[in-house]
C-alpha cells in the first residue's frame, strides 16, 4: 500500500482492528489486497460495524462500511421464519385439496351433468385479468436486469422475460376462470336471492340502486379494513410487543417501472377477484348446499366462516410477522364479518372491497414519495380505484333512472337451457322459468343497508388511519440534487484521502 494513502485511511480505523485479510497475484505481477477491521467498542445489538478497504496495486480502490450480521443470528432468524412458511404451507395444502381438487373439481363436475355451468363471462374475465398481468409483468423487464444472467444474450434474457410474463398471465387467467366458474356457479344454487353476479354490471341490473348499494358498500368496508388492519398493527405492535412490520405489504419498486400503477392494479384485480370466488364463495356456499342437504345448515355455515377466514389468514402467513400466527389472528374478524356480507349480499361488495383495499395499499408508494410526473401515475391509481363506481354511474346516467330488479335477475331467476335449443339462445332462456326452484327466493333485501352506520365506520376507520400511521419515511430525506451530492462526497474525498481520483473525473 502506497504510504499516503495508508496514512490517509490509518486514522480513520484506529477504533478497529484486522479481523480478515486476503491477496491476489493478478496478471502482469500486480497484488491486490482486501483487509477487513471490525470495531472493538462499539455494535449494533450482535451485529459488528466493519470497514472493507481494497488496495489494487498501491492504489486504495474500495472503503465500504457495513454491519457484519452474526451467522448465528441468521440461522435463529430462519428457524423463526420456519414457523410462519409451515402456517402457509397448510393453508396452501387446504386451499389445493379441500378448495381446489373438492370444492373446485366436485362443483364443475355436478353443474357440467346438470348443465347448469357458465362459462362465458368468466372466460371474458379471465382473458382480461390475464392481459393485464401479463403487461404489467412486462413493466418489470427493466428491474429483472439486476438478476440478468450474463451467460444468456441480452435478446435471450428478454426473450425469458417476455415469456415468463406470458406463463404468469396464462397461469392466472386459468385459475381465475376455474375459481370464477365454481364460486359463481355454487352461489348461484345456494343463495336464490342474491344478484346474478355476471348481471351485476349490465346495462339494466348495473342501474339498479341495489348494485349501486353493493359497490357504495364495497369502499366504505374497504376503508374499514384500512382502518382495522391500522389499528390491530398499533395494537399488537404496542401493547403486546408483537413484530408486524407494516412495510411487508407495500413493495416501494413500483416506482422504478415505467407504469408504476400498473402492476398493483392488476394484481389488485385478480386477487380482489379470484380470492372472494374461491375463498369465500366456495367454502360458504358449500356449506349451505351441505347443511341444505344434512338439514344442519347453520351449524354448517357457522363452521364455514370460522374455517374459511383462518385458511385465509393461514395462508398469507409467510409474511415476516412474528408470532408466527399472527396473520390469522389479523385476519379471523374481518374475514368473518367478509363472509357474512357475502352471505347477505353476494360476491360484489367483497370482491370490490378487496379490490379498493390492495390497490390502496399497493399503490401507496406513489403517494408517499415524489418524482417529476409522479402525479400522473397517481391520478391514474386514483381512476382504476373508482373503476367499480364509474361502471354503476355510467349505466345509471344511460338507463335515466333506476332499474327495478326483477326475479330473472336473482340467482332464483336462472333456468337451465334446453337441449334442443340452438345455441346462441342462453340469453333469452335465462329470461323465462322453466324448472322450480329448490326454495322460494327472499328477494333482495339491500334496502335495509345501514348507510348511516356504514358511514360512520367509514369515519372511524379513517379517522385510525390517519391518527395512528406515522406518515413519515424510514430513511432522512435527501434535500439535495445529484451535482451537489457529487461535489460533497469529492471534497470529503479530497479531505480524507488524498489522491483519489474525483467523482466527476473522466477516464
Amino acid at each position: 500500500m502506497r504510504s499516503d494513502a495508508r496514512s490517509a485511511l490509518l486514522p480513520d480505523i484506529t477504533e478497529y482492528e484486522l479481523v480478515e485479510e486476503s491477496s491476489e497475484l493478478k496478471e502482469g505481477g500486480r497484488r491486490d489486497h482486501v483487509f477487513t477491521f471490525e470495531r472493538k467498542d462499539i455494535k449494533v445489538g450482535e451485529a459488528h460495524y466493519r470497514i472493507k478497504v481494497g488496495v489494487s496495486g498501491d492504489e486504495l480502490t474500495m472503503v465500504n462500511r457495513y454491519v457484519k450480521i452474526p451467522e448465528g443470528f441468521d440461522n435463529r432468524y430462519e428457524e423463526m421464519r420456519s414457523a410462519n412458511t409451515t402456517i402457509s404451507f397448510i393453508g396452501q395444502a387446504v386451499m389445493i385439496i379441500l378448495y381446489g381438487f373438492i370444492g373446485v373439481g366436485v362443483s364443475i363436475f355436478f353443474m357440467l351433468r346438470r348443465k347448469i355451468l357458465l362459462w362465458r363471462a368468466p372466460m371474458k374475465w379471465a382473458v382480461v385479468i390475464g392481459t393485464l398481468i401479463f403487461f404489467a409483468y412486462l413493466t418489470t423487464i427493466s428491474l429483472s436486469w439486476f438478476n440478468y444472467d450474463t451467460s444468456l444474450s441480452a435478446n435471450q434474457f428478454i426473450f425469458q422475460q417476455v415469456m415468463m410474463a406470458f406463463v404468469n398471465g396464462l397461469l392466472i387467467a386459468v385459475i381465475f376462470f376455474i375459481s370464477a366458474v365454481a364460486g359463481e356457479g355454487l352461489d348461484r344454487q345456494a343463495f336464490p336471492g342474491h344478484i346474478r353476479l355476471w348481471r351485476s354490471w349490465s346495462p339494466t341490473a348495473g342501474a339498479s340502486r341495489e348494485i349501486m348499494s353493493n359497490t357504495v358498500f364495497g369502499y366504505l368496508w374497504a376503508f374499514f379494513m384500512i382502518g382495522f388492519v391500522t389499528f390491530f398493527y398499533w395494537v399488537s405492535n404496542n401493547i403486546f410487543g408483537w413484530w408486524s412490520p407494516a412495510e411487508n405489504m407495500v413493495d416501494p419498486n413500483v416506482l422504478a417501472l415505467p407504469l408504476p400503477w400498473l402492476l398493483p392494479a392488476a394484481q389488485s384485480l385478480q386477487a380482489g377477484f379470484w380470492e372472494e370466488c374461491l375463498f369465500r364463495a366456495v367454502p360458504l356456499a358449500g356449506a349451505v348446499l351441505i347443511g341444505r342437504n344434512f338439514k344442519r345448515k347453520g351449524l354448517w355455515i357457522a363452521i364455514a366462516l370460522i374455517f374459511q377466514a383462518v385458511v385465509f389468514g393461514a395462508l398469507h402467513a409467510n409474511y415476516a410477522q412474528q408470532p408466527a400466527y399472527a396473520r390469522i389472528i389479523e385476519m379471523l374478524i374481518p374475514f368473518i364479518l367478509y363472509g357474512l356480507i357475502y352471505i347477505n349480499w353476494g360476491l360484489l361488495p367483497v370482491v370490490i372491497s378487496h379490490f379498493v383495499y390492495d390497490i390502496v395499499l399497493m399503490a401507496m408508494p406513489l403517494f408517499i414519495l415524489s418524482a417529476p410526473g409522479i402525479w400522473v401515475h397517481r391520478v391514474t391509481a386514483v381512476i382504476v380505484a373508482l373503476i367499480p363506481l364509474l361502471i354503476v354511474v355510467y349505466r345509471r346516467l344511460r338507463a335515466g333512472e333506476w332499474y327495478t330488479i326483477k326475479a330473472e335477475d336473482l340467482n332464483s331467476g336462472f333456468v337451465v337451457p334446453k337441449e334442443e335449443k340452438k345455441e346462441g339462445t342462453a340469453a333469452e332462456d335465462e329470461k323465462k322459468t322453466d324448472r322450480e326452484q329448490e326454495e322460494k327466493s327472499p328477494g333482495p333485501h339491500y334496502r335495509t343497508y345501514p348507510v348511516v352506520l356504514a358511514l360512520i365506520i367509514m369515519v372511524l376507520s379513517a379517522a385510525a388511519w390517519i391518527v395512528l400511521t406515522p406518515f413519515e419515511q424510514d430513511v432522512p430525506k435527501l434535500e439535495i440534487d445529484r451535482h451537489k451530492a457529487i461535489l460533497i462526497a469529492d471534497s470529503f474525498m479530497e479531505r480524507r484521502y488524498p489522491g483519489i481520483d474525483s467523482l466527476n473525473a473522466k477516464p
